[in-house]
């Protein structure tokens, strides 16, 4: 991913939270403040360099934000420049945006809508961290781990596609509305899963 590709208005975003600079430590933590709340997070210095970010006074105000294309991102609103969040939120945005939807709806449609956006975007979350991953020019991820890794995500999309079988055979069947957003959501959780694990996987410890 470029630096540039994170750049975006704030419109842009379908999720964002202000949170404010606390400190940071090499190779990739970044430790921040909302309110009372610490969050110590795991960054990919991207779109910017740490330098930059060891530069920050303690207090500077930043954006955590996500969106599709770029994932969940820390930005500074003064450059609109910013680094990829790998790891560490209590919360992932996918799932505040998927609790939101749900307090708003009003009939099993309009959940069934919500969970189906959720599948989506944890779908391209995990795609994401792939290419992440395939892409990467970290020396330990080399040609062999890469090639592997293809392999492996290969199989695990055949796993997706069996379990999503499975699925329908045990609830398809059944009467009653709720069976389907019971099966919707167990469905979330084999991108939400595949794309956390892709995302240890880019971790420096």
């Amino acid at each position: 991913m470029s630096s540039g590709s994170h750049a975006a208005t704030s419109g842009a975003w379908a999720w964002q939270q202000s949170v404010q600079f606390e400190a940071d430590h090499d190779p990739s933590r970044v430790v921040l403040r909302n309110g009372t709340d610490t969050m110590n997070l795991e960054v990919i210095y991207d779109g910017l360099a740490w330098k930059q970010v060891d530069a920050w006074p303690k207090g500077k105000a930043l954006q955590l934000a996500y969106s599709e294309k770029t994932g969940t991102v820390l930005v500074d609103p003064v450059s609109g420049k910013s680094v990829t969040v790998l790891d560490g939120l209590k919360t992932q945005p996918i799932d505040r945006l998927l609790d939101a939807c749900l307090k708003k709806a009003v009939s099993t449609r309009d959940i069934e809508g919500c969970y189906g956006e959720a599948y989506h975007r944890w779908d391209a979350q995990m795609n994401l961290w792939y290419r992440r991953f395939m892409a990467s020019k970290d020396a330990d991820i080399d040609t062999a781990a890469k090639e592997s890794m293809r392999v492996a995500q290969r199989q695990w999309l055949k796993y997706r596609d069996a379990q999503f079988d499975a699925l329908s055979d045990l609830y398809g069947h059944r009467s009653g509305t709720i069976w389907p957003v019971i099966a919707m959501r167990k469905r979330i959780a084999l991108p939400r899963t595949r794309a956390r694990a892709l995302a240890s996987y880019l971790q420096v410890f």
